[in-house]
């Protein structure tokens, strides 16, 4: 076997082997499967990255299959550009950017009995336009945002009353819980992000302010981050 096909055949099966684990984490039971059917398989289950790839993984698998069996007249080695772009393609999914990589880990949390003044001041100081506010075993119920501060403050105006040692619960921003915010997993990938906060600019009502990052993206699960839109998109663009 010419060196160049065998180095082009193990680059293929680290590759295959890099979708079996991605379909193994998209809950696929048997992923002993044909490098097509893998694919297929992931581009079914929504992998966005399988999907933003699918012309050049299709190509390589033409060419698997070609290599894997040749015709007895012909000789066939990829070219240096199709070796080239396996290795980009392998780099790719071995390094792509998840949500534990570029969300805010040290996250300044808020409980029903913080109090409004204390809020307020943590959001001027870190630039915070909204702060998770978490229970007694550290999960999430909610999210503080300067909107259901300035409301809450309106009608305290309005009732000619203002008092800021209060309690955070007064302000009622378990009425904005809802489509504000999303629990998803810890590695869950920087293009599905992206295509979160997209989304929900394209299609609801009320923009979605934050993800907030947790084990597996369940409701019973302690807080490990938040990612907003600015580190999904341009601290990301920065980094690169």
């Amino acid at each position: 076997m010419e060196p160049i096909l065998g180095e082009f055949l193990k680059n293929l099966h680290h590759l295959e082997n890099l979708l079996k684990k991605r379909a193994y984490n998209f809950g696929v039971k048997n992923v002993e499967l044909p490098f097509g059917d893998l694919l297929s398989e992931l581009e079914s289950r929504g992998d966005v990255l399988v999907k933003k790839y699918w012309i050049d993984l299709s190509r390589l698998r033409e060419i698997r299959n070609i290599l894997k069996h040749p015709h007895h007249s012909l000789t066939v080695l990829p070219t240096e550009i199709c070796q080239e772009r396996l290795k980009e393609i392998i780099e790719i999914f071995e390094k792509r950017l998840k949500a534990e990589d570029i969300m805010t880990k040290d996250v300044k949390k808020a409980t029903v009995d913080s109090l409004i003044s204390e809020i307020i001041k943590t959001m001027v100081i870190n630039n915070y336009s909204q702060i998770p506010v978490v229970d007694s075993e550290d999960r999430v119920i909610g999210l503080i945002t300067e909107w259901s501060i300035l409301k809450w403050l309106n009608r305290k105006i309005d009732e000619k009353i203002l008092e800021l040692d209060v309690k955070i619960a007064e302000v009622g921003f378990f009425t904005e819980k809802d489509g504000v915010y999303k629990l998803v997993p810890r590695k869950l990938e920087l293009e599905k992000i992206q295509e979160i906060f997209i989304n929900s600019y394209e299609t609801q009502p009320e923009p979605l302010l934050a993800l907030i990052v947790t084990q597996s993206g369940k409701v019973h699960e302690k807080i490990l981050g938040i990612i907003t839109s600015e580190d999904a998109f341009l601290k990301t663009k920065q980094s690169k």
